[in-house]
């Protein structure tokens, strides 16, 4: 697949692999290599991308969310190319909305249990402890 001169087919090029690497990650790894012989059939370019793809994704033990997030997001954030200029501020946002909401469960989630757990040594009522 060549690019054409508005730049589609590297863009369905890119959903195609993405498509692949989505299903092939699902696939347990013994079915793997089988999935990417037939599906990438004749196109050995897009046959190495995905198994490069697939080889970086098996050697995490697990992704978090957190991680997957981000690794979308800076490809926006120091993007290139045609239309680079409108990816770029969602990339920041979504950049920008995660390190915030970190901090924000980091720091505030703990200082709002300590404050309930102490209000609820003021107002609640004693509990007498009774020896049976």
């Amino acid at each position: 697949m060549s690019a054409d001169s508005t730049g589609k087919g590297s863009d369905n090029r890119w959903e195609r692999l993405q498509e692949l690497f989505s299903r092939a990650v699902e696939l347990p790894l013994a079915e793997r290599q089988t999935f990417v012989a037939n599906e990438t059939r004749g196109d050995t370019e897009l046959r190495t991308e995905l198994l490069d793809l697939l080889a970086c994704d098996a050697g995490s033990a697990r992704t978090g969310p957190l991680t997957l997030a981000l690794g979308a997001a800076l490809p926006l954030m120091f993007g290139w190319g045609e239309g680079a200029e409108l990816r770029r501020p969602l990339g920041l946002a979504i950049f920008g909305g995660l390190v915030v909401s970190q901090v924000l469960t980091l720091f505030t989630t703990p200082v709002v249990y300590l404050a309930f757990d102490r209000m609820g040594h003021r107002f609640g009522r004693k509990r007498e402890v009774v020896a049976e």
